[in-house]
């Protein structure tokens, strides 16, 4: 599947309905039921395993590749719909092209305005580790010094706030893996990525693999390893994987399907999939993922010492769209300044000569003025949209107070938040 945004759908393409039925039609989803579309012409031929796209530049989805219906990987051609019909723009003849594979992925990285393909299955190996980049006429075969290993069944998407490809999973010299890469496509580089907190679990897929632009963060679904279809939820925001524990309904355990970010309706939308083991039963189910919509807020760190005690930071109510997002700050010099600073990520630092943290680091400072009993209060009012729910912020006070230490400010304790409905 690919999101088309200029025209504010989803569009999918072919697919398979069971053993050796493959299929070549042409679907979109509005954000509230799915149109078929009867497209005039010549079609790409039936087809699974196939890459999909969508080139924001050049406003048109783009299709390579695929297996034909004894699973092998004959196309190495491709096409691209422009909302009204498919045209072939190569055939993939040649040594500058992909050879016919499957089980690759491909992805529009806006940085580079190019699509990036890598990996998969072709008719002579049973994978590769190339990378291939599609500039809307012609194919180029990128030299990265390293990467990720040959494999086939993973997943890719990109991660508009870290401006990088983001690579998966799938199975490797046939084994399941679970490594994260990242593609610099200015560069050509490779990077994988480790954590040493909580990770997925090794799984082939195709599975639910999206950037969910509103919370900033990757987010993944299921996929398959030796004991099945899984149904676990992750999200990836950066630094470390964590796991989404579903407070409502939630899709069962299932492989082979795929997820796209729906920026007209602010969530990821994720179709079909097998629910078997192998070939098992088929599903055309469409589910919406936007994360936790709960609003939520923890204080986490401590406030180092000022004139009057430790600087405390605490929020007044759980920030909600379109409702004020007010803090309180105790133990702070009377009649001070200070400022309550936020931001996306947490970054720990230690000021210079004191025992004061800085927990959020950011140009981004909410200003406040201390009352004569040392406290203060500082106000924003939420945007109501949703856009900002599920986004997460980190937020910390800082006040000066010159004689508290040698810098002449303290900081609070802070606090990590996520928007809610």
């Amino acid at each position: 599947m690919a999101f088309d945004s200029h025209r504010q759908v989803t569009v999918l393409f072919g697919g398979s309905a069971g053993p050796g039925a493959l299929l070549r039609d042409t679907w979109e989803w509005d954000g509230r039921n799915w149109s078929r579309r009867v497209v005039a012409g010549t079609l790409p031929t039936a087809r699974a395993f196939h890459c999909l796209a969508y080139d924001a530049h050049r406003k048109v989805v783009v299709l390579y590749g695929g297996a034909t219906a004894n699973g092998r990987p004959q196309h190495m051609d491709t096409w691209e719909w422009d909302g009204k019909a498919w045209t072939k723009k190569s055939t993939g003849s040649g040594p500058l092209s992909p050879t016919a594979m499957s089980g690759a992925a491909m992805v529009y990285d806006p940085v580079s305005r190019q699509m990036i393909l890598f990996g998969g299955r072709s008719r002579t190996v049973l994978a590769t580790n190339e990378t291939w980049a599609w500039s809307g006429s012609r194919w180029t075969r990128l030299q990265t010094p390293s990467g990720p290993s040959a494999r086939t069944d993973f997943a890719m998407t990109f991660d508009r706030l870290r401006q990088v490809v983001m690579l998966f999973g799938g199975v490797s010299a046939g084994k399941l893996v679970n490594d994260l890469w990242e593609f610099d496509g200015l560069t050509s580089t490779w990077t994988q990525r480790t954590s040493s907190s909580s990770w997925p679990s090794a799984r082939i897929g195709p599975m639910a693999f999206a950037y969910a632009e509103h919370r900033r963060k990757l987010f993944l679904h299921g996929g398959r390893d030796l004991g099945g279809p899984l149904r676990d939820t992750w999200e990836w925001d950066g630094r470390r994987w964590i796991e989404m524990v579903p407070v409502s309904a939630s899709p069962s355990g299932r492989y082979g399907h795929a997820a796209v970010f729906d920026a007209g309706q602010v969530e990821c939308v994720a179709f079909g999939g097998n629910l078997g083991v192998l070939g098992g039963k088929g599903s055309n189910e469409t589910w919406s993922y936007r994360g936790p919509e709960l609003g939520m807020y923890q204080r986490f760190g401590k406030g180092c010492m000022g004139t009057k005690g430790p600087l405390s930071l605490d929020v007044l109510a759980p920030p909600v769209t379109g409702n004020p997002l007010a803090f309180e700050i105790k133990n702070a010099l009377p009649n001070a300044l200070g400022g309550v600073m936020f931001a996306p990520f947490s970054r720990w630092l230690k000021l210079p000569s004191t025992n004061c943290m800085v927990y959020a680091v950011s140009n981004s400072v909410l200003p406040f003025k201390v009352d004569s009993a040392g406290r203060g209060r500082a106000q924003i009012k939420l945007p109501f949209s949703r856009w900002v729910v599920g986004m997460e912020f980190y937020n910390q006070a800082v006040v000066i107070d010159r004689s508290a230490n040698t810098v002449g400010i303290v900081t609070s304790n802070a606090g990590w938040g996520v928007v809610g409905w």
